[in-house]
Formats: structure tokens, C-alpha cells, sequence
């Protein structure tokens, strides 16, 4: 085991992105996207001034990184953010305490007003972060709206909750896919939501959504009396000659969220499509169930899948961690809807 006095625990900076890379490959996954794909690294971690968003622990007894913890900031060109962590991993021969003195350095490091975990390790993270940090832990919850069909390729369906057109008044509003001129004409429009944790700003939205390298998605703007009052997010994930409609983010007046269920049957006139999927911590029931999605229980024979790259039919948790009561978290934030495999359209 390393002595601990031989530890430089330092902000990275791009010279070092070879050796993370490789530290990746070895130590976490042989082949994982950010070991291969320095465009997607780049992307996410690298700031104008050459340095990375990851704190490295590198041992100079043989000068190799034992250890790293990357953060994804929820606002740009702000001094007002929150922080997510990715990419977190210690050699299993460094001892257990180097992981807790690399997220401390990065608190620090990074700026933001609450570090917040997000996918994190059931049998790991989630016990750091609980009994050591004393963070709130929790699972996202799951829902989803079916579309009818006679077969089923990507979901398993043993009970069908299918999408219905209740009485949920939505004449209200008009909801409309924007382009980036619109959505950056129309974003000025929505209450200013500083107080939300995680923040994300303008620029965040544009960045995460509008330039991403290599998803593709859709920005649906939800307007009130002519003026955005909310958006959310849409991508598509396929499998066999099937599709899923993800809903990633959403963002604005909570209670208009009701909006999103106007375009089911649009997107569901594809019979390709068999449902729309959103997970999501922090937001009204109510909110959610008014917008026609049902909740999937821990115990439901139900198999509303998450990964699709590879496809796995099985139901996914997806653990969350905050400093503080009140955050939000979806799927759209930190790495939870990042690429697993090296494909650009």
C-alpha cells in the first residue's frame, strides 16, 4: 500500500488526459467511452485554460494516478453552480480513505455551493456518502407511459398502463419544439431559478443539449399565453426495429409539466415507439402522474429498461446523494445520459 505522504492530490490539466485515460482503461473498464473517445472527454471535462474538471491522486512512487474524481459543473460562465461527480474510482491497493480526501479536494476545487452525487455505487459510494458525508441517499423513481401495441421488444409488460386522454386541462398551453435561435430567444422569458439546486443556467442548456457531440436532441418548449414558461428534454434510444422516447430534463414551472402528456400521441403514432420514460428525484407526484406517466415500483414484473448499449432488459436504480433537502435530479444531469460507445452521427 502507498504512504500516504507520497500522494500529490492536484487539479488535472491537459497534459494529463493520456495518462487518465489509460488510468480508466486499466482500472475501470477495458474499452470505456472515456478511455477511447478523447473528442466525448474533452467535451465534458476541459476548460478553455487547459485545465480538467478531475482531481487525480498521483503516486509518486511511481508516478501513475491511483486514483481520480472528475465534476460536471451545472452552469457555465456563472459564478453561481452546483457540481456533479463522475468518474470516481480508487485503486483497490491505495487504501480506503484516498477516495474521501479526493471528493474533500474537490468540494474545495471546484467552487460550486453543493456537490451532489448522482448514479453512485449502491455498494460503495452510496455507504461514503451516507455514513461518512452525511449526505441525503436516495433511489430516482422511474416512470413511464406505455404506448399500445400488440408486442413489446424493449419493454417486458405484464400489466399495461397505457397512456389515456384524461381530462387534464392542457388548452392552456401550445408546446413546440425550438431550434436554438428560439430557445435562446425565448429562454429570457422563464422565472429566473437561482434558487434551485442544482442551478443551470442559459448557457448550461445550450452546451449540454444543443452542442452535445454525439446525441441528438429534442428541446420542447412549453408556453403559457404566448410566453416559455417551462421546456423539457427528449432523446431516442432503439433497439431491434423499436424505440424508447427518453424524457431527460425538464426544467421552468413545475406544475405545467401536465403540457409534456399533448405530444403523446404525436410521438406515439410512430409504432415503432412502445413508451416514453422519465426518472426523476425531487418533484411533485402529482406533477408527474398529471403529465400521463405511471410510477414503476421496486417490485413491478414490469421491465422498463435503461441501458440500451449495450441493451440490457432489466430494470435499473439509479442512486442519488445531496448535501441538502430540496435538490432535483434527472436523468439529463451529471453522467447518468452519457455514450457507452464510440459512435458519432
Amino acid at each position: 500500500m502507498a504512504a500516504e505522504t507520497n500522494y500529490e492530490i492536484r487539479l488535472a490539466n491537459r497534459d494529463d488526459i493520456p495518462m487518465i485515460m489509460e488510468y480508466i482503461d486499466q482500472d475501470w473498464r477495458r474499452g470505456h467511452i472515456m478511455s477511447v473517445d478523447r473528442g466525448l472527454f474533452e467535451y465534458e471535462l476541459l476548460n478553455s485554460d487547459g485545465t480538467v474538471n478531475m482531481v487525480i491522486a498521483v503516486n509518486h512512487d511511481n508516478n501513475r494516478i491511483d486514483g481520480c474524481l472528475g465534476f460536471l459543473k451545472s452552469a457555465r460562465k456563472s459564478d453561481v453552480f452546483d457540481t456533479w461527480g463522475t468518474i470516481w474510482k480508487v485503486r483497490e491497493d491505495s487504501g480506503n480513505l484516498l477516495g474521501l480526501k479526493i471528493i474533500n479536494q474537490v468540494k474545495k476545487i471546484s467552487g460550486g455551493r453543493f456537490y451532489l452525487g448522482i448514479g453512485i455505487n449502491p455498494n460503495t459510494a452510496v455507504k461514503i456518502h451516507k455514513m461518512l458525508l452525511r449526505d441525503n441517499v436516495a433511489k430516482m423513481k422511474h416512470y413511464y407511459c406505455l404506448a399500445e401495441r400488440s408486442q413489446y421488444k424493449i419493454a417486458v409488460v405484464k400489466h399495461k398502463d397505457l397512456y389515456e386522454d384524461a381530462h387534464i386541462d392542457c388548452d392552456n398551453f401550445e408546446v413546440e419544439l425550438l431550434d436554438l435561435d428560439s430557445f435562446i430567444e425565448a429562454f429570457d422569458d422563464l422565472k429566473k431559478y437561482e434558487d434551485d439546486i442544482p442551478y443551470k443556467n442559459k448557457e448550461y442548456f445550450i452546451y449540454r443539449y444543443f452542442q452535445h457531440p454525439i446525441y441528438s436532441y429534442q428541446i420542447y418548449g412549453i408556453y403559457e399565453k404566448g410566453v416559455l414558461t417551462a421546456f423539457f428534454v427528449l432523446r431516442e434510444d432503439s433497439y431491434l426495429d423499436r424505440i424508447a422516447i427518453r424524457m431527460i430534463d425538464y426544467h421552468g414551472k413545475e406544475e405545467n409539466m401536465r403540457a409534456v402528456r399533448s405530444i403523446f400521441p404525436q410521438l406515439f403514432a410512430d409504432e415503432s415507439v412502445e413508451y416514453i420514460d422519465f426518472y426523476e428525484y425531487g418533484f411533485l407526484d402529482q406533477n408527474i402522474e398529471q403529465a400521463g406517466f405511471n410510477l414503476l415500483d421496486d417490485n413491478d414484473s414490469n421491465i422498463i429498461p435503461n441501458y440500451f448499449a449495450p441493451f440490457v432488459q432489466e430494470n435499473i436504480d439509479i442512486w442519488i446523494a445531496s448535501p441538502i433537502d430540496g435538490a432535483r435530479f434527472v436523468k439529463g444531469d451529471g453522467d447518468q445520459d452519457r455514450p457507452n460507445e464510440v459512435k458519432r452521427a
